[in-house]
């Protein structure tokens, strides 16, 4: 669209993909109406009838008495951003399906030995639910005599991975208390 290009209702409606016409329509109308301004993610048709995602942003003008005489706004195409998006969703959604299904107790955990993330297997071995371990400190799941040398490995990992080493025996806690031997 050039600059300044002002669309009758009707012809800007049908701009929009059918599925957002009701709430580009029901949108528009409020702020015509009541002055209500809209920011909006929709998808428009090109001519060639090509989907483009677009931000729409619409607010009411008002005359020197206050009444509403126009609706003026803006397009921005975000196509791009919202693929993006999307792969990003996908990849995550892969990602999650990994780290659910690999048979074994998997923990993300941050710098500061928090757990960002757990998969269900640590329920079925230690007894907690992941969204009870996700904000905590592995460090309290350790039993005492296996803190130092957990803590000394986390360290080495930070520092440079290649130092520590990639797998060792320690004991952990389950939900009830319980000691027991894994391999990390």
């Amino acid at each position: 669209m050039p600059a300044g290009y002002a669309p009758l209702l009707e012809d800007a409606i049908s701009f929009y993909a059918p599925e957002w016409r009701d709430k580009i329509t029901e949108v528009f109308t409020k702020c015509a109406q009541q002055g209500i301004s809209y920011d909006e993610e929709l998808e428009i048709l090109t001519s060639s009838g090509k989907r483009v995602w677009v931000r729409t942003i619409g607010e009411a003008v008002r005359n020197e008495e206050g009444k509403i005489y126009k609706v003026q706004g803006a397009f921005q195409n975000i196509t791009k951003r919202k693929q993006a998006g999307q792969k990003l969703r996908e990849s995550e959604a892969r990602y999650r399906a990994i780290f659910e299904a690999t048979g074994t107790a998997t923990l993300i955990v941050g710098e500061d030995t928090t757990i960002l993330m757990a998969n269900n297997e640590c329920f079925d071995m230690f007894g907690y639910d992941p969204s009870q371990l996700a904000g905590q400190k592995w460090t309290q799941f350790v039993a005492p005599e296996s803190v130092e040398l957990m803590m000394k490995n986390h360290r080495l990992r930070q520092k440079n991975p290649e130092l520590a080493p990639s797998k060792y025996e320690v004991k952990l806690l389950n939900n009830k208390g319980e000691t027991r031997d894994v391999i990390v």
